[in-house]
């Protein structure tokens, strides 16, 4: 979502739950879902464990996973303050935890689609190091684990991992309720994603 600004910081958590979570996954955990490297080149250096997604980006009634069930006591805070932060209106639309290798890097994008357009997305960096550059506009920092930070993804944004281990971020889009107009323009989205969907276009928003 468009903000003044690249970053905007949203609150500090204790990540030990999460992070407990993470190190139980096994690499064929990692390795199960590859359809977001495959769709969007620059994710092609990440691996996603889908929590809270639905491939065709709906912006309501979101799915959760069955490692979104497995992770959701341990997501209860960081929801619980994201919550908060936007007045107890809205809800979670989409949340994944992504690896990104040491030496590896996401490519300069921007996100786009409705749902990318009108959703906060929210990092929340669980296990990172002092050389990963996360740039959004103009600005670069190095998130450190437990900042939850807002990003501008209608900037150009990239990630670089230039340190000795690999950097794994929890990433959840949250929704806000949606004016008449949002509606309208919601209702246009999808029948444009299912137009394309039935001529054998594949949908980008990432």
């Amino acid at each position: 979502m468009r903000f003044e600004g690249n970053f905007r910081r949203v609150g500090q958590l204790d990540v030990t739950a999460l992070r407990d979570c993470v190190a139980r996954q096994t690499e064929e955990d990692w390795n199960a879902e590859q359809s977001r490297q495959a769709k969007f080149a620059v994710h092609r250096q990440t691996q996603t464990i889908f929590l809270l997604f639905d491939q065709d980006f709906r912006h309501v009634e979101p799915t959760w996973s069955p490692k979104g069930l497995e992770f959701f006591d341990a997501l209860k805070p960081l929801l619980e303050t994201i919550s908060g932060n936007f007045g107890y209106q809205g809800w979670a639309v989409r949340c994944i935890v992504t690896r990104l290798r040491a030496g590896a890097r996401i490519g300069v994008h921007a996100d786009s689609g409705f749902s990318l357009n009108h959703a906060h997305r929210c990092h929340l960096p669980l296990v990172t190091n002092d050389q990963v550059a996360f740039s959004v506009g103009d600005d670069t920092m190095n998130m450190k684990t437990g900042e939850l930070w807002e990003i501008n993804n209608q900037r150009r944004h990239a990630v670089s991992n230039q340190g000795p281990e690999d950097r794994v971020h929890l990433i959840l889009d949250w929704a806000e309720p949606m004016s008449h107009a949002d509606i309208r323009a919601y209702r246009m989205d999808r029948q444009e994603h299912f137009r394309k969907v039935r001529l054998g276009i594949q949908p980008q928003y990432d």
